[in-house]
């Protein structure tokens, strides 16, 4: 069964239509109820704050709050319970931009692991119950 079918079969009532995007709308998951649900003894997510001054940092720094996480960082294997988050939906179809066997990217940033790209590859690797994901770890 697909990662989709899954998440339309196990979490239908969390399952929103994007409204308005180019070329075509999509279903995504609510991130943060989804991770709730899976992990209801923590508090994965992170104020939109702190992520907009650590990308003002990551660009001043570097010129780019993406890239440089993977020129400047180190592979890592990293337990997706200490992942924070701060992107408030995944699409359930999976990532059109790059493969399930990619690192993610992370910034660890005062000893929080905060997840930056790969959120479709975590919501795999959370529905097919991996307890790691291989990342660049930048620490900043």
């Amino acid at each position: 069964m697909l990662p989709s079918e899954i998440l339309r079969r196990d979490y239908p009532d969390i399952i929103q239509s994007t409204v308005h995007m180019y070329p075509e709308n999509y279903d995504v998951i609510l991130l943060e109820e989804f991770l709730k649900r899976q992990f209801p003894n923590l508090s994965p997510f992170i104020s939109m704050d702190t992520v907009v001054k650590i990308k003002t940092d990551l660009k001043l720094k570097f010129g780019n709050h993406d890239s440089c996480i993977k020129e400047h960082g180190f592979l890592k294997k990293v337990k997706i319970t200490e992942l924070r988050y701060f992107q408030p939906t995944v699409g359930i179809s999976g990532a059109k931009h790059s493969t399930m066997d990619l690192p993610v990217y992370v910034v660890s940033n005062n000893g929080t692991m905060i997840l930056f790209n790969g959120y479709h590859r975590t919501l795999v690797h959370i529905l097919n119950e991996v307890q790691e994901i291989e990342a660049y770890v930048l620490n900043f």
